[in-house]
């Protein structure tokens, strides 16, 4: 395995962004008439090269002119094994990528090595000359979560603790001096045998280990670990703060739970005015019910309707944002 982990990262490194470098036939599920594993060259958080993979799903009828959907699954573990599965479906007659490892050394909330993954995964297509001839024509973004420091004071103490545990274990991996920092700050006992293990946690068992805990407790110096200048900071800067690299090229329906209790709704809000302010095209609904998992059944539909406008029927983009209060109850748990 370490010598093909070599070869790959080599070939990278004399490959473009978005290049293909091994392409397989993949498992096909119900409705697609053809699936393949795409490994392609991508950039990681240091901006070297790095590889990935995404998975092309063929609908059963389909030409140059079929529109594509690209899924981006959230990565919520720090264990670098707990990878995206196979059971993606869908019923629509469009082509469907998504991702199904991010690359060597891939962990939870890595926003700009993701991003520029999602990305080459899109280009990788283009270039194998298996998907339609496209252009970005949306995209949507719900429950987001812009903000790792007030995500994490959201969390702390609740059934979610785990996720700070992965997140900043997840930054810290790709940055050595950060992740030196980290073990630094760690009260003594509490490093391999608690919090570390994270590392070989599923998102179930991340949950289940860390449930109701102060994860501040474990920091010398608790919460400043976050604020602190060093390493860390440094990375969580460029990894846990959205709206610092680019601005969105496409119309963007976003989605969120007013009553957000895992990411402040006041964070999405900030960041919509942010990218409106710089030209962005943005439909933004704030949701009077249901929390952040709630927000999976009542965005699901709003999601596709605007999705099937943009691909099939054309969009004409609303040359600025709306932001619009609605009430959507399909699930009006607090969750």
């Amino acid at each position: 395995m370490q010598s093909l982990l070599v070869r790959l990262l080599a070939l990278s490194m004399r490959e473009l962004p978005g290049t293909v470098l091994r392409i397989r036939l993949a498992q096909i599920l119900d409705n697609a008439s053809a699936a393949y594993n795409l490994l392609y060259r991508t950039s990681d958080v240091q901006q070297s090269p790095t590889w990935a993979v995404t998975t092309l799903f063929i609908p059963m009828t389909c030409s140059k002119s079929t529109p594509m959907v690209t899924y981006l699954i959230p990565y919520n573990s720090a264990d670098i094994d707990d990878s995206q599965s196979y059971s993606i479906y869908t019923t629509f007659d469009i082509s469907l990528s998504y991702q199904l490892g991010r690359g060597p050394r891939w962990r939870a909330v890595l926003v700009f090595r993701g991003g520029h993954a999602a990305l080459d995964a899109v280009r990788a297509v283009l270039s194998a000359d298996l998907g339609p001839n496209l252009v970005f024509s949306g995209t949507v973004l719900g429950g987001l979560a812009p903000n790792l420091t007030s995500t994490a004071d959201s969390i702390i103490s609740t059934s979610w603790a785990g996720l700070m545990a992965a997140g900043l274990v997840g930054v810290a991996s790709q940055y050595p001096d950060a992740y030196d920092f980290l073990i630094s700050k760690l009260k003594p006992g509490m490093s391999s045998s608690y919090f570390l293990a994270v590392e070989n946690y599923d998102i179930v068992e991340t949950f289940a280990a860390f449930a109701g805990q102060n994860m501040y407790d474990y920091f010398l110096d608790g919460r400043s670990v976050f604020s602190e200048r060093s390493a860390l900071s440094g990375a969580l800067t460029a990894n846990g703060y959205m709206g610092l690299h680019r601005v969105p090229q496409m119309p963007v329906f976003a989605h969120k739970p007013i009553h957000d209790q895992f990411s402040p709704v006041k964070d999405t809000d900030e960041l919509v005015r942010n990218f409106c302010g710089k030209g962005a095209s943005i439909l933004y609904q704030r949701n009077s019910v249901g929390g952040h998992i709630a927000e999976i059944t009542n965005g699901h539909q709003r999601a596709l309707s605007w999705l099937g406008i943009v691909l099939e029927e054309g969009y004409t983009p609303m040359g600025g944002c709306f932001v619009q209060n609605i009430t959507v109850d399909i699930d009006n748990s607090a969750n």
